[in-house]
């Protein structure tokens, strides 16, 4: 087929939508404004110049579902933490929320979804580790791999007071210190 001139037929769909077609001298296609993690159908066919057309060849491909980006604590303490995240890069316009799961050692895991980017997880309990994940998920139930951080609740925090008493019961000045348990 070298010598005979010739194009390439390209259609993608996401099955049960009208194709996106265009034509083209190379023998690769960038497809852009694709919707996330939605599969779609290509399908390429040879053309030649007299409008004749090889038999269509067609693959399946899934664009990803970007997950949430920079997931951070952002406080902590005895029983309960604040995380956020930012939104994931090309979701401006496709409806997503998303699922947070946190838990510690030996428990099931709690999972919450929000459409928000921070949540306030919290009756955790004191001086424990936590692993925390959320995910990106879609109205049709995908969802986008994990993003993973781990929290340390805080020791209890006490406040001390000491002071001297005499048999005769005179008592000094409170003293006042803080302590807080590991």
């Amino acid at each position: 087929m070298g010598k005979v001139p010739q194009h390439f037929f390209i259609s993608n769909c996401i099955p049960g939508t009208d194709p996106l077609t265009a034509n083209t001298d190379d023998c690769h296609k960038t497809f852009s404004n694709l919707q996330p993690g939605t599969e779609y159908t290509v399908i390429v066919a040879t053309v030649l110049t007299n409008g004749e057309q090889s038999e269509p060849v067609s693959t399946t491909i899934c664009t990803i579902l970007p997950a949430p980006d920079q997931l951070t604590v952002d406080a902590v303490d005895t029983t309960s933490a604040a995380v956020s995240w930012n939104q994931p890069p090309g979701l401006d316009q496709t409806q997503h929320h998303y699922q947070i799961s946190y838990r510690c050692p030996g428990t099931e895991p709690h999972i919450t979804t929000t459409s928000s980017h921070s949540i306030t997880l919290s009756d955790l309990k004191p001086a424990t580790e936590y692993s925390v994940t959320v995910c990106t998920v879609l109205e049709n139930g995908k969802q986008s791999q994990l993003v993973l951080t781990t929290l340390t609740t805080g020791g209890t925090q006490y406040s001390v007071t000491v002071s001297t008493v005499l048999e005769n019961g005179k008592q000094s000045q409170l003293v006042l210190t803080t302590l807080t348990t590991v």
